[in-house]
């Protein structure tokens, strides 16, 4: 009896979280890179909301070994 009440919680747990993924992947619906030497915060943003207008969610500075970048999700 438990061995079967311990298989239908996993079942329930896998079921939540293949669904959470579903819904919380579903919200982003563009990214893109953009290179930018010295990217602050708000030129980040002002780059992103240009390319990507309505689907803008957040914009993000990285300094990877090979240049900045504008990161816009």
């Amino acid at each position: 009896m438990e061995a079967k009440a311990m298989k239908n919680r996993v079942i329930i747990v896998v079921a939540m979280v293949v669904g959470f993924l579903i819904l919380a992947l579903g919200t982003v619906e563009c990214h893109c890179g953009i290179e930018m030497p010295n990217c602050t915060p708000a030129k980040c943003t002002n780059a992103c909301k240009l390319v990507q207008h309505e689907k803008f969610k957040s914009a993000s500075c990285v300094v990877p070994p090979a240049g900045n970048y504008c990161l816009c999700l």
